[in-house]
């Protein structure tokens, strides 16, 4: 499965018969709930039909969400580190 990472998992995705999915972390999916109504979700995945074009938008938001999520952990993990 194809996917992206920084300093951990951004996202991944893969395609199914009817839709590709775009895996996001459940963190994610929860805090972008109300833009998602209506979308067919999992625990850490947004569906996409293929039949519909794929919000490039929404993709954007949430990768960047992810990004910063990421470097926030990432700059957690580097002060932790320094303290020892």
């Amino acid at each position: 499965m194809p996917t992206y990472r920084l300093h951990r998992i951004i996202l991944s995705y893969a395609a199914f018969t009817n839709h590709v999915t775009l895996f996001v972390m459940p963190a994610t999916i929860e805090a972008f709930r109300d833009e998602l109504t209506g979308r067919s979700l999992s625990k850490a995945g947004i569906r996409f039909p293929l039949d519909k074009k794929i919000p490039a938008a929404l993709v954007g938001k949430l990768v960047r969400f992810r990004v910063r999520m990421d470097e926030e952990h990432a700059a957690i993990r580097a002060a932790k580190k320094g303290t020892r």
